[in-house]
C-alpha cells in the first residue's frame, strides 16, 4: 500500500506537505490500517475526499521515487568522480532502509550535500 511504502505509520502524517489539509481521514486510514477498523461513514462526501487522499499519497509516493532516484544518480556520480571509498559508500548504503520514508530522502539529500562540499 501507498502508505506502507511511504513509510507513514513509522514516521507520522507530518512527513507529508498537506497532512492538516485531511486530519480526519488520515486518523481514519491510520485506524484502519493498525485496527482494522472502519471509522468513516459511506457517505459521498468521505469517498470523494479519500479518493483526493489517495491521489495526493500516490503523488506524494512518485515525487520521492523520482527525487530518490535523481539524488542517487548524482551520488554515484560524484562518489566516482571524487573516488570515495568503497568503504563509505557501503556505510552510507546500510545506514538506512531502501523505501520511500522521509529519513531515506534526507539522508540522501544529507550526502549530496556532504560530496559537493567535497567537491568545492
Amino acid at each position: 500500500s501507498i502508505v506502507i511504502d511511504l513509510e507513514i505509520m513509522n514516521e507520522g502524517w507530518n512527513t507529508l506537505k498537506d497532512q492538516t489539509d485531511f486530519t480526519l481521514y488520515n486518523n481514519a486510514i491510520s485506524s484502519y490500517i493498525i485496527n482494522k477498523s472502519y471509522t468513516l461513514g459511506y457517505h459521498k462526501n468521505d469517498i470523494l475526499l479519500l479518493n483526493q487522499r489517495l491521489s495526493t499519497l500516490q503523488n506524494e509516493k512518485d515525487y520521492r521515487r523520482n527525487e530518490l532516484s535523481k539524488i542517487g544518480e548524482e551520488i554515484a556520480r560524484l562518489w566516482t568522480l571524487l573516488r570515495i571509498p568503497t568503504i563509505d559508500r557501503e556505510n552510507f548504503q546500510l545506514s538506512f532502509k531502501m523505501n520511500l520514508s522521509f529519513e531515506t530522502l534526507n539522508k540522501g539529500y544529507n550526502e549530496l550535500d556532504r560530496l559537493q562540499t567535497i567537491r568545492q
